[in-house]
């Protein structure tokens, strides 16, 4: 490593590069004249590749973000490191406008941090030009080919909008660049011009990635958590879901539980960081927006309630986990129906192969470490206990006897085998998973009644 990039280094609270690190990092600061790409897994010091040039080089660097909370999380990572750093953004009034551009006029700005939106005003623009730029950033790089179609086709303009900017140096950073992200960069990003792409392996081998079938999600999650160490993340997809399992969780569980979304005010989102950075036993509940760079080192469980669109999401946000480098678990919640095969296999390295990896050995799955049965074990029981009496109850006599209900027309059924073996669960909680065992197929009831006969229940 150069000696002489000990004091920023230091500044930076850093005392050493990885090797991918130093690579990325010689190669912008030794070129004069330089597009690249770089694919790092998340939690391998990305930020830092252009941190520490930006404090070399002689101009500012400008990094565009997709999202306010990773402009906000590195202005507070950049404060922290000494590194003066300004923020262009929607919503500032002139009066912190002007203070943007005082600052850039009269001091030796290291980074500015900026969004597609705002970059693309043409005052924005204009006024940039009279700034001199060292190396431009796209951060989270994959989000152009993701967005930029239809969501925010602004990303797709900027390639172009920067050319009067003159700025000798781009990099795009990214933790889930499969082939059809980094074409997309060549044709759109870079278009057409020779670039270099520095890919290191996508997997994580510090986490350990699991999967838990379900009856109820109500049951599981709160027995997940609680069983799990913590602080942890949970990713639900929706806005109203992420509201209603932070409050069923901290309910359940008494743990301090919270959810953040893109629908909270700046202020809401900047408070939940602050708490959630800080906490040592906390529960975020949140969508994807908390999904990319935000840095919180000691994650030690993500959990997905849903499967995202693409394999690349699911890793992006599983990544979360174990930024330090200890030992943490990436935990995926599916809904168990019989007509559903067993999947065989490593589940590493079936995340792994949408990046073209076939890595020889697996450094922890639930099926490398003999843990995967595809059946949560109330399912077992229940369909154990329900199989012995088989065209002997109806619907409603098998909930009864599941639910421990005896007396009146259920008289009788407490001396059945298997009597109160849901009888903890609460309404909703028995309601979730006993449809999850008709609609799954595990249990059948036929006849001309409304309660039907208990006919098949699938031997486990």
């Amino acid at each position: 490593m150069n000696p002489t990039w000990n004091p920023a280094l230091s500044a930076l609270g850093v005392e050493y590069l990885f090797p991918y690190q130093e690579l990325v990092v010689s190669r912008i600061l030794e070129s004069e004249s330089l597009r690249q790409g770089v694919v790092l897994p998340t939690g391998a010091g990305k930020s830092l590749c252009f941190q520490l040039p930006a404090l070399l080089f002689p101009h500012p660097t400008l990094v565009i973000y997709p999202l306010r909370s990773l402009m906000s999380d590195q202005k507070r990572r950049c404060d922290e490191a000494g590194l003066l750093t300004v923020i262009l953004q929607g919503g500032q009034t002139k009066q912190q406008r002007d203070e943007v551009w005082h600052v850039l006029a009269s001091s030796k700005v290291h980074m500015v941090l900026t969004n597609p939106e705002t970059l693309l005003l043409p005052s924005v623009i204009e006024r940039l030009n009279k700034v001199r730029f060292s190396h431009v950033v796209y951060d989270e790089a994959h989000c152009m080919t993701l967005w930029g179609k239809d969501f925010r086709p602004k990303y797709r303009e900027l390639p172009r909008a920067l050319e009067s900017l003159k700025i000798p140096r781009t990099t795009a950073f990214t933790a889930t660049a499969s082939q059809a992200v980094t074409s997309d960069w060549e044709e759109h990003l870079f278009r057409g011009e020779p670039w270099t792409l520095i890919r290191a392996s996508a997997d994580r081998p510090n986490i350990e990635f699991s999967r838990e079938p379900y009856l109820s999600l109500r049951w599981s999650l709160t027995r997940a958590v609680l069983r799990e160490k913590r602080p942890a993340a949970v990713f639900c997809r929706s806005r109203d879901g992420v509201r209603q399992w932070a409050h069923h969780l901290h309910r359940e569980t008494g743990l301090d539980v919270r959810h953040y979304h893109a629908g909270l005010t700046r202020e809401e989102k900047t408070g939940i960081e602050s708490w959630f950075h800080g906490s040592r036993d906390g529960v975020l509940v949140c969508t994807n927006a908390f999904g990319m760079g935000v840095d919180k080192p000691d994650i030690r469980t993500v959990i997905h309630l849903d499967w995202p669109a693409r394999t690349e999401d699911y890793l992006q946000e599983a990544g979360r986990a174990g930024r330090d480098g200890k030992a943490s678990l990436a935990l995926l919640m599916f809904r168990s129906t019989a007509d559903a095969p067993l999947v065989a296999g490593c589940w590493r390295k079936k995340l792994l192969h949408v990046f073209g990896e076939t890595p020889e050995n697996c450094s922890g799955c639930d099926y490398c470490r003999g843990l995967w049965s595809g059946l949560p074990p109330e399912l077992t029981r229940a369909c154990g206990v329900l199989a012995k009496h088989v065209r002997r109850l109806d619907r409603l006599e098998c909930q009864a006897l599941l639910r421990g209900r005896s007396g009146g027309q259920w008289k009788g059924l407490e001396n059945l085998y298997g009597w109160g073996l849901w009888k903890n669960l609460d309404d909703l909680t028995f309601r979730d998973a006993w449809q999850s065992l008709e609609a799954g197929g595990w249990v059948v009831f036929r006849g001309h009644s409304a309660p039907g006969l208990l006919e098949v229940s699938r031997a486990i």
